[in-house]
């Protein structure tokens, strides 16, 4: 019985390596029709998933360094974040932002990132961001979403601000490990709008493009980004916060507060978000709370009446000012569609 059980095995064992010797010589070509993927091949040669995007990869034979399997959205939650990991990694290996602190802090946004179930938002922003970047070199992206070091390494924001280097703060945008509505936006002509969508369904079949209330949306298998076919509304957020900075001379923006919560105040930045919040919700019985938690936490540096006025004109200037990340983000594409408007810009 033992023996008939054993003989039974070998030909399925064969069956499959012959199954799997088919499924290699196939993938170029089917590679190169966009009929394969990433999940596709881990399953046919029963591989983990690094394997399978290194096979895929090398299999490309048109030069084209695809960086977003075509069915991507089959991977499990796990896999999703190797993935964004190892495109994190190749923006490493290619010796660009090697620093101690961007390495930390994309890890910290991982972790926020799988714990919020993100993934598949980033990666689709990810290959539409791609997909954009073969029609034209001009930046493109707008939103809050480049408060992200994940969403810059990976080619998201493009040619929007290093957001350390400009002080961007990743729980403004993505505050209690919860995706925003819409954190990855991106200005596309009218006129190219038709292309764009051709091109995102030759990698997705079910991607749609269509209006949501006032906003264009691009979407596939659940996932979204936004689409600006009109730069009127980025020339009126940024006339507005330019007037502000001439007007007022001091920090301005939501995240130069959220900055001030954090190292006068020792509060954490989910908290300083919270504290945002609030303030711009007029939660006035939570913001006593947060009051004396800010009193007290500032106590080492300041006597308690000057941490309360300080606190009080966190409150005042705050709610009346402007997203970092996003105003930086609109003053980018503006600056590279209309270059003469950047050279009186206070935002500079």
């Amino acid at each position: 019985m033992k023996n008939k059980t054993r003989s039974a095995a070998r030909p399925s064992g064969a069956s499959a390596v012959r199954d799997a010797e088919k499924t290699i010589a196939l993938l170029p070509e089917l590679i190169k029709q966009d009929k394969f993927g990433v999940v596709n091949i881990q399953r046919a040669l029963n591989c983990d998933v690094l394997t399978a995007m290194n096979i895929y990869h090398a299999l490309l034979t048109d030069g084209d360094a695809m960086s977003v399997e075509k069915n991507f959205f089959e991977l499990n939650g796990k896999d999703k974040i190797l993935y964004l990991k190892r495109l994190i990694s190749d923006r490493f290996a290619s010796g660009e932002c090697m620093t101690e602190e961007m390495s930390e802090r994309a890890e910290r946004e991982l972790i926020s990132i799988e714990h919020g179930n993100m993934a598949d938002t980033f990666l689709f922003a990810h290959s539409v961001a791609g997909i954009l970047r073969e029609m034209t070199d001009k930046p493109r992206f707008v939103g809050i979403g480049c408060c992200s070091v994940v969403a810059y390494l990976i080619g998201i924001t493009g040619e929007a601000p290093d957001p350390i280097g400009r002080g961007l703060i990743f729980e403004r945008g993505f505050g209690g490990s919860v995706c925003p509505e819409t954190p990855f936006s991106f200005y596309v002509p009218e006129n190219e709008l038709a292309m764009l969508e051709k091109k995102v369904q030759k990698s997705f079949a079910d991607a749609r493009l269509e209006k949501q209330g006032d906003e264009l949306i691009l979407s596939a298998a659940g996932a979204h980004v936004g689409i600006l076919d009109s730069m009127l509304s980025l020339h009126r957020i940024c006339d507005h916060a330019e007037r502000s900075v001439y007007s007022s001379g001091h920090a301005v923006f939501q995240e130069d507060y959220m900055h001030l919560l954090h190292y006068v105040g020792g509060d954490s930045y989910e908290e300083a978000d919270r504290i945002r919040r609030a303030i711009g919700k007029r939660k006035y019985d939570e913001i006593e709370e947060y009051r004396i938690g800010f009193m007290r936490g500032a106590a080492s540096v300041l006597p308690p009446a000057e941490s309360g006025r300080l606190f009080t004109e966190i409150v005042a200037e705050l709610g009346g000012a402007y997203c970092k990340a996003y105003v930086l983000s609109a003053k980018a594409v503006l600056d590279a569609h209309f270059p003469s408007r950047c050279a009186a810009s206070p935002l500079s």
